[in-house]
């Protein structure tokens, strides 16, 4: 699996789907606000025209029609130009994380560890820093959910969100968890891998020192050599002269 991504076909279907809805609804409510604010900027200017006119008819003493220009409002809500920008705004924010999120949710394997990237956060991790992988499931019923999760051995844990099963799916062996179990295999594999280069790693030390050792006592004489050489003097060294033997007195 190295070098290999995986990303949930939910998580990326799903998400742009939905992404897409909300950019969609907050593209009609953008619209929907601009003409509103258009339409009452020309119901403004009316209200300016028959306000003149209705203060005419007052001053003259005309009597005033109820269908007629001091009847009528000044149009909408100034406030719902407003209510419709924010509206729209917190739908395209929605939209478009959403859509990049799934597009760019993924566990990938590479030489040194593991790479998860979540919506909103990558997580690199080396394969000597992690304990395991795997499923986390929470809630009963219609709103259970399931999600990859992998623990560090420093005993933090980050969710894997490009694992995951959707609510019709069942929370135990569903289409995804295989992902988990391929990462745990690998991750053992990883394991034995480094045993293996450790364990050669020390034979490698252990025939050295062994090495260095025979060689140490390769160039040292040994005890009898030792009692040879102190016995016998070198050439260069002064000889001490010999005192001559005494008879004994007779």
């Amino acid at each position: 699996m190295g070098g290999r991504t995986f990303r949930s076909r939910w998580v990326v279907r799903w998400g742009i789907v939905f992404g897409g809805l909300c950019v969609a609804a907050g593209l009609v409510f953008l619209f929907g606000a601009i003409r509103n604010q258009q339409a009452r900027a020309n119901a403004d200017v009316q209200s300016q025209h028959d306000a003149r006119i209705c203060e005419e008819q007052l001053t003259n003493g005309s009597d005033t029609d109820v269908s007629g220009p001091c009847s009528r409002s000044g149009g909408d809500n100034p406030k719902s130009f407003a209510k419709g920008i924010i509206t729209a705004g917190v739908l395209l924010t929605l939209g478009l994380t959403q859509m990049i999120g799934a597009a760019r949710v993924g566990v990938t394997l590479t030489g040194p560890g593991v790479i998860v990237r979540n919506p909103l956060r990558t997580h690199r991790l080396r394969w000597g820093e992690i304990d395991t992988f795997r499923t986390e499931v929470g809630f009963t019923g219609p709103m259970s959910y399931a999600f990859g999760r992998v623990d560090l051995r420093n005993g933090d844990s980050h969710r894997i969100e490009a694992v995951c099963a959707m609510p019709w799916e069942p929370k135990s062996g569903f289409g995804d968890e295989r992902v988990i179990d391929a990462l745990n295999a690998e991750l053992e594999a990883r394991r034995e891998e480094a045993a293996e280069v450790a364990r050669a790693q020390a034979a490698r030390d252990a025939a050295t020192e062994a090495a260095a050792d025979d060689a140490g006592q390769a160039g040292q004489p040994g005890p009898a050599g030792q009692a040879d050489a102190a016995a016998t003097p070198s050439a260069g060294a002064p000889r001490t002269p010999t005192a001559p033997a005494v008879p004994p007195p007779t």
